[in-house]
């Protein structure tokens, strides 16, 4: 019984201590998650040309928005941006025009496609009343997780990267998996998050995750890659 009690005095006393850096890491969730919604809200998917092309051809995009694209009459190569929405979400597509030989093909090279010809002509090849509009390619932007964001976005998300690793490396030992492997799983935005709500002490776990067995760095970080390639694919 006088064990018992101990354990829990103990117990109590780890949570009392961390509880600080528990309010911390509470906080940080609810920034990142204000951060991904401002991010979808006001940034552009990257996607293919692929997408482009089937978003056209399916229907669901009735107008683009093309940037730097060959003036009409030029000849010459030049890496063109399309813009357009589906949804409620932004999508941006990149790659090469060149002009001056088999006039309105689509070719590919390296993997990149490249349109040949007058752009406005393949674009319209699945859908001749799609609306094509000329607009300006931004001066500076950050890219974050799949996506073309703001600079103030992408400041904000490494300011949210580096509170993170000050709470991973002065806060208590993290349950579940070891610094190490926190830090390469934190790589991920899966990862991030099972830190900030995981790595203990948690309200409302009543589990105590700082006596078991822990996840080493080796294994996070094949699990970082994986998922990381998996997030890289856009399947989410």
């Amino acid at each position: 019984m006088s064990s018992d009690l101990t354990a829990r005095a103990h117990r109590g006393a780890r949570w009392k201590k961390a509880a600080p850096w528990t309010h911390v890491r509470l906080l940080l969730v609810l920034a990142w998650l204000v951060l991904t919604v401002t991010a979808m809200a006001t940034g552009q998917r990257h996607s293919s040309y692929a997408d482009l092309q089937a978003a056209i051809a399916s229907g669901a995009v009735h107008h683009v928005s093309v940037t730097a694209d060959l003036p009409a009459g030029s000849t010459g190569s030049a890496l063109v941006e399309v813009s357009w929405r589906e949804g409620w979400t932004k999508r941006i597509a990149e790659f090469r025009q060149v002009r001056g030989l088999d006039a309105g093909s689509v070719s590919s090279q390296d993997g990149e496609p490249v349109i040949h010809g007058d752009l406005d002509q393949v674009l319209r090849a699945d859908r001749p009343d799609l609306v094509i509009t000329r607009g300006e390619r931004p001066g500076t932007w950050s890219d974050l997780l799949g996506w073309r964001v703001s600079i103030a976005v992408g400041l904000t998300a490494l300011a949210l990267g580096l509170a993170q690793t000050v709470v991973l490396i002065a806060g208590p030992a993290p349950w579940w998996a070891t610094r190490w492997a926190w830090f390469w799983l934190s790589w991920t935005w899966v990862g991030t998050l099972a830190f900030l709500l995981l790595a203990g002490p948690t309200p409302g776990v009543r589990i105590d995750g700082a006596g078991r067995r822990r996840l080493g760095g080796w294994w996070a970080l094949l699990i970082a890659v994986v998922v990381g390639s998996v997030f890289s694919a856009g399947s989410i």
